[in-house]
């Protein structure tokens, strides 16, 4: 997700004798601002060239077999190709290799069989339709605060994650998340009657080095019996611990039951419900088809237009910084 200007900082701040290593997944989507740095980095890589082959051998015993010419960029980029996150034949394996390859046809009609018990397809046509949907998944979607402590409920928030591609809109994060939040409060598993209500997810949309919270961390707010009962908000820590926020300390924040799918890149949960709105907008792309997909270990649902998706997937996010060109040649 890092953009041209922080990376061409970073690349800056290098010593010489540095060595720069880059862990990622090009395919992903990049960042909402100006380049596809990974992307661009790694380009349409023939393999390594045949000199570096060689020495690859003679360390390793692996022949790989060098492949003509090319810019000497390519014997520094390696492709990784197992997940450990949802097996290579699994439904969502495949369809994230369909989806990968521009395939929404074959991506929709694998969805469509039934066959593949972790990919579910539902069409949805009209946003009259959500907020029944969303009382079905209403259960699993609260099901965290069953658990009895904070570190289970965070635990519980990764069993399911919304995702939409849209902020605004019918089918967007703040309308999702207003009737998540209507269909557990009429089921009486939150009572939303202050901001700061037990149960509500939050995620942390601006970096707070001070209170070591960053964009993109996902907390709890529960009531602390340790702090008289007052709201707290819990974050798990790096070290897997978990640490109490009041909530007036928060650096900028949103409600988090349903996130987009720009905001889910990094995370990954148990189930994966991917929302599509019902028109193609500029946002749906065949990355941000594939990176929902990807987030989830076990069970990918899709909400969607059938028409929409194959035409999503059939885009591609076209972006000209000049990168790829200085690295690859022009094509």
């Amino acid at each position: 997700m890092v953009d041209l200007a922080l990376m061409a900082k970073l690349v800056r701040a290098l010593s010489p004798r540095a060595r720069l290593i880059l862990l990622g997944d090009k395919d992903q989507l990049s960042s909402v601002e100006a380049g596809a740095v990974l992307g661009d980095i790694c380009g349409e890589s023939p393999g390594f060239s045949a000199g570096f082959s060689r020495r690859l051998a003679v360390a390793t015993g692996v022949k790989l077999g060098g492949e003509g010419d090319g810019p000497p960029i390519r014997d520094a980029i390696v492709g990784l190709t197992h997940s450990y996150r949802f097996g290579e034949t699994s439904g969502i394996g495949r369809l994230a290799r369909h989806v990968n390859r521009g395939d929404g046809r074959e991506a929709l009609a694998l969805l469509a069989r039934g066959d593949c018990q972790d990919v579910v397809w539902r069409p949805l046509d009209s946003p009259r339709d959500l907020a029944t949907r969303l009382a079905e998944a209403a259960e699993r979607l609260g099901a965290y605060l069953a658990d009895g402590t904070p570190e289970s409920a965070l635990e519980g928030l990764d069993r399911l994650r919304v995702l939409s591609a849209h902020r605004t809109g019918p089918f967007g994060v703040e309308t999702l998340n207003q009737l998540v939040e209507e269909c557990l409060e009429t089921r009486g598993v939150i009572h939303p009657r202050s901001p700061w209500y037990h149960g509500r997810p939050v995620l942390i949309t601006t970096n707070d080095y001070n209170l070591r919270l960053f964009n993109g961390d996902l907390g709890i707010t529960l009531l602390d019996p340790a702090s008289e009962g007052k709201p707290r908000v819990f974050f798990r820590t790096a070290e897997g611990c978990v640490r109490r926020i009041p909530p007036a300390r928060l650096p900028e924040h949103e409600t988090a039951y349903v996130t987009t799918v720009h905001k889910s890149q990094g995370s990954e949960a148990d189930e994966v419900l991917l929302v599509l709105p019902n028109e193609l907008t500029p946002v749906m792309t065949r990355e941000l088809i594939y990176t929902g997909i990807t987030r989830a270990r076990s069970r990918v649902e899709i909400w969607g237009a059938g028409s929409i998706f194959e035409a999503a997937v059939a885009r591609r996010l076209q972006r000209s910084s000049g990168l790829r060109d200085a690295l690859w040649g022009a094509r």
